[in-house]
C-alpha cells in the first residue's frame, strides 16, 4: 500500500477553507531575488515561520519580509524557553494551529 503524498502548503490552505493567492516563480532561493522577479519591495511582504513547542502545539510567526525574527522575543510571547522551539517540519502540523491565535511584537526591523 502507498503512502499518501505529503501535503503542501497550498493543499492545506484549501483544506482549512483560507482564501489565498498563490505567486508561482522561476527557481529562486533568497527572498529578495524572489522579490526582484516578482516586482515587489521586500518591505512590503511578510514571512510566516512555523514551530512546534512543547506538547506538540503548533506556532506561527508572521513578520515582516525584511525583519529578523528575535528568538527570545518569540519563546517569551509563547510562553516557552527559546530551547523549546524546534522548526516545524510537517505541513499536516499546520492544520492544528487555527483554533488559537495571538500576536506580538517579535521582530526587529532593519533601519
Amino acid at each position: 500500500m502507498n503512502a499518501p503524498a505529503p501535503l503542501g502548503p497550498p493543499d492545506v490552505l484549501t483544506a482549512l477553507g483560507a482564501s489565498f493567492l498563490l505567486h508561482e516563480h522561476p527557481d529562486a532561493v533568497e527572498p529578495r531575488d524572489v522579490c526582484a522577479l516578482l516586482g515587489v519591495p521586500l518591505e512590503r511582504t511578510v514571512k510566516t515561520l512555523a514551530f512546534v513547542t512543547p506538547g506538540d502545539r503548533l506556532l506561527l510567526a508572521a513578520l515582516p519580509g525584511h525583519a529578523r525574527l528575535r528568538y527570545g522575543a518569540l519563546a517569551r510571547a509563547a510562553g516557552v524557553r527559546r530551547g523549546d522551539l524546534s522548526p516545524a517540519v510537517e505541513a499536516a502540523d499546520l492544520l492544528a494551529a487555527v483554533p488559537a491565535a495571538a500576536t506580538a511584537p517579535i521582530a526587529d526591523l532593519p533601519t
